[in-house]
């Protein structure tokens, strides 16, 4: 299985989804070119902040992920601040859901 992160934030998130990722997932390895994705990598992609994750971020990490159709699933993270949980997904489900080019063979989870 394949596996495409997309995270909120350029800092925290990419140092340390990586080792939270490889601690949960011993049999993924982390690769950075979609090209090199083979059988049991995963990428990580940040999105530069909320809500702007859920814009360019979101919609380039699809459109990369049709193209190269070698992922299962895009695991998309954020937090949600000030809203609830079910604000915030509702915000990103409905965001996914304006996009123009929407996924191909591979599941959005948030």
């Amino acid at each position: 299985m394949n596996l495409y992160f997309l995270v909120e934030g350029a800092r925290t998130e990419m140092a340390l989804y990586p080792s939270w990722i490889e601690h949960l997932r011993s049999d993924l390895q982390r690769v950075n070119q979609v090209s090199d994705v083979d059988r049991n990598h995963y990428i990580i992609r940040h999105g530069g902040g909320y809500p702007g994750l859920f814009s360019d971020p979101l919609k380039d990490s699809i459109a990369e992920m049709n193209e190269y159709r070698g992922f299962q699933h895009l695991v998309v993270c954020f937090d949600s601040d000030e809203e609830s949980c079910d604000e915030a997904l509702a915000f990103a489900q409905a965001r996914l859901a304006e996009m123009a080019e929407q996924p191909i063979n591979f599941e959005v989870k948030f």
